[in-house]
């Protein structure tokens, strides 16, 4: 699935870059809000493949172009991914990519401007902390599309809010302001606007205080704890996106959503 996703073509990058104290991943598609082409998502895996074997503690993702994520290209697809069986293949790459990313052994944050839409929102979960800025929104547009979360969002916001605040950000799809995700648990911090990236810096300085080897040891434990039960609920979240992806409230979803070259 990854060099067919490769094979795709289509706008925008993810961007990794090592040199500096923390890695910066950089989801590069502004014109269209970093929604995430083919390329894309496969090069996101890519990333985390490096990622796994880089010697640093931390990681700071973030969007170019003051939004942070708008999910998946819809142009794509609704150009390539047609049926269930489509859908369910896209489904498990990205939920493989985000469950590893979630359990790298660097501590990770999320540095939201904007908005977090969609499986932008799931990006967001996948990550260890979240700094939203002061005007950004977050929130899960997959029923609108006819669809539920298929990237392990789902899983995830239940773990980070509990059953009856996640059931209704993912159900009702409401916008989350960043002051009622910080209220909920979903925001680790807020930020001024333009700064979101800035204080996410300073949200992981403490854990580069520590030998990386010893920060990255605790992430692991952390992460095998919390996820003891993780794969059985990824598992019925991939069911559900299967059974949705490509019935008519989906494909009409997609119709009408998309947009001309």
């Amino acid at each position: 699935m990854r060099e067919r996703l490769r094979a795709l073509g289509g706008p925008g990058s993810v961007d990794l870059d090592l040199q500096g104290p923390d890695a910066v991943l950089t989801l590069n598609q502004p014109r269209r809000r970093n929604a995430l082409s083919g390329p894309m998502l496969a090069q996101l895996a890519d990333a985390v493949d490096v990622l796994a074997d880089w010697h640093g503690a931390t990681l700071l993702i973030q969007g170019r172009g003051g939004f942070f994520c708008a999910g998946a290209d819809l142009n794509m697809l609704a150009a390539h991914v047609h049926d269930a069986d489509d859908g369910e293949r896209l489904g498990d790459f990205v939920r493989q990519t985000l469950t590893r990313l979630r359990r790298l052994p660097v501590v990770s944050v999320a540095a939201v401007e904007g908005g977090a839409l969609g499986g932008g929102a799931e990006l967001m979960t996948a990550c260890d902390h979240r700094v939203l800025a002061a005007d950004a929104t977050a929130r899960f547009v997959q029923v609108s599309l006819g669809v539920c979360t298929g990237w392990g969002g789902g899983p995830r916001l239940v773990r980070l809010l509990g059953r009856g605040p996640a059931l209704t950000l993912l159900g009702a799809a409401p916008h989350v302001p960043a002051q009622r995700a910080l209220h909920l648990g979903l925001a680790d911090r807020l930020a001024p606007p333009g700064h979101a990236a800035q204080v996410a810096g300073d949200l992981l300085a403490p854990y580069r205080a520590h030998p990386a080897a010893a920060v990255k040891a605790m992430k692991a434990i952390v992460a095998s704890a919390d996820d003891a039960t993780l794969d059985a609920a990824l598992a019925v979240e991939a069911a559900c996106f299967k059974s949705l992806w490509g019935g008519p409230a989906n494909q009409a979803a997609l119709a009408s959503r998309r947009k001309k070259p």
